[in-house]
């Protein structure tokens, strides 16, 4: 059986930024991929609202509101995350309804897409 501490080990080092939702879409944990993409800390994220993420959180929350009630994962493209140090950035996210401890939760793994956006262009 792997450990806690083995799984923190594995989420803290993907290159992919991870942050995932209690039931009330409170930041309850972000990897440090999602830290160095915000250039900011997890500890001053950690209990925010997601709406204080996202520029436009209507839709954002709406998505996932239904993605905890159904159960299914899903995938929005060109969100925009908001910076604490910098401007927007522009995402693409899943999130994925997960139960830990009897408690929905959602996860989300997010990637910023401006970087290739300008690349194809």
């Amino acid at each position: 059986m792997v450990s806690n501490k083995i799984h923190h080990f594995l989420i803290d080092n993907l290159n992919t930024a991870v942050l995932l939702l209690d039931e009330d879409l409170t930041v309850e944990y972000i990897n440090a991929a999602f830290e160095a993409m915000l250039q900011v800390s997890s500890a001053r994220l950690k209990g925010l609202p997601v709406s204080a993420l996202f520029r436009e959180s209507g839709n954002v929350i709406k998505s996932i509101e239904a993605a905890l009630a159904s159960g299914r994962p899903y995938t929005r493209r060109h969100e925009f995350l908001d910076t604490y140090s910098a401007g927007p950035i522009k995402v693409d996210y899943s999130g994925i309804p997960i139960e830990l401890d009897g408690q929905k939760k959602l996860l989300m793994e997010l990637q910023p897409i401006d970087r290739f956006l300008k690349i194809n262009r």
